[in-house]
């Protein structure tokens, strides 16, 4: 029976950084410390700046005119079609305005407006976060929306643009 090579940590955490995600998505099955090391903050964090500073694993999502939308690999010209409305059909949503997108992350309005959506179409996952119920001075009116990431907090910040 052959014998179990045994990796440092550190070797092992590096190795995993320079996977693309859907290796690492098939990784996460294989056991639980896998798993657990690969949703960990610190890791998701450590793979985003891997990938940053290589830039490495670069993808465009094109969405058509037909509601179909495409993930474009553009390190190998893959070209495996995704579909972000498949994600969002328990939100019911069959029409929805970009507000922007950062670090693969996709914000998205929901049709009637009353939350946005934050989309991860490699993992699949979904964050629904509904509006502020705020009331808006008068003479003023919401003109678009705002996404991004802030080094300083370490966290995504959506902003609300308002004109007088």
């Amino acid at each position: 029976m052959p014998s179990r090579i045994s990796l440092p940590d550190d070797i092992f955490v590096e190795i995993l950084c320079r996977l693309a995600v859907k290796d690492l998505l098939r990784l996460r099955c294989g056991s639980k410390d896998c798993r657990d090391l690969i949703d960990s903050p610190n890791f998701v964090k450590l793979h985003l700046s891997h990938s940053l500073k290589t830039n490495s694993h670069r993808s465009l999502i094109i969405l058509t005119d037909k509601s179909k939308s495409f993930s474009v690999d553009l390190d190998s010209l893959e070209i495996p079609q995704i579909k972000c409305s498949d994600i969002l059909t328990d939100l019911q949503v069959k029409k929805f305005p970009i507000i922007g997108s950062c670090n693969g992350l996709i914000a998205l309005e929901t049709i009637n407006g009353d939350a946005i959506v934050i989309c991860n179409p490699t993992t699949r996952k979904i964050w629904l976060v509904p509006k502020p119920d705020v009331t808006l001075p008068a003479g003023t009116i919401l003109v678009d929306y705002g996404f991004g990431y802030d080094p300083v907090s370490d966290d995504y910040k959506l902003v609300a643009l308002i004109r007088r």
